[in-house]
């Protein structure tokens, strides 16, 4: 796909692809309203599905690493497969021990984000400072939240986070689809 092609009308574009935009924008909200009202099954999904990705990936690494035997790193590159691979098998056959693995690096990953966002703060000129000051304060809220429940949180954070995510990506999409006229 062409991005910033001269002469490229992105509103024709748009209104050429109206329909797949509302399809996907209630497509999304279906699946944010859904993954919210039920945050532990999706919780749970996600961990299925990224050991289903675990498998399959440290699979075809270790397929790789046998057809390449022999060069520089086959052994690294062996082990690393077995881990990715029993990673996944973890994922999928003790969901609770990789979901609470899941939520804690969330969690770290909103506290990181949080000093990332703040030093940003710093760096900037005085008219910026404000909104990355307060997201700074909410992804810290967030990250201490999520650790301050544990193990609990583990349970319907990542299906809540998702589904909140979801939600808003198809909203956004259908104000897109409303500002575009046929």
């Amino acid at each position: 796909m062409k991005h910033n092609v001269p002469g490229l009308n992105y509103l024709q574009v748009f209104k050429k692809h109206r329909g797949i935009m509302l399809f996907e924008a209630i497509l999304f909200i279906l699946l944010g309203c859904f993954a919210i009202a039920a945050p532990t099954l999706f919780t749970v999904a996600t961990d299925y599905l990224l050991g289903g990705f675990f498998i399959v990936g440290g699979s075809m690494q270790l397929y790789r690493t046998y057809k390449m035997w022999g060069i520089s790193g086959s052994w690294l590159s062996f082990f690393g497969s077995l881990i990715t691979i029993f990673a996944g098998c973890t994922l999928l056959t003790r969901p609770l021990v990789g979901i609470l693995a899941l939520t804690t690096i969330l969690a770290v990953y909103f506290l990181i984000a949080s000093a990332v966002k703040m030093s940003l703060a710093f760096s900037y000129q005085q008219t910026h400072k404000f909104w990355l000051v307060v997201n700074s304060l909410l992804s810290l809220a967030l990250g201490l939240m999520i650790i301050a429940g544990l193990p609990e949180t583990a349970t319907w954070v990542i299906g809540l986070f998702v589904g909140i995510d979801f939600l808003f990506f198809g909203f956004m999409l259908l104000a897109f689809y409303s500002s575009v006229d046929e």
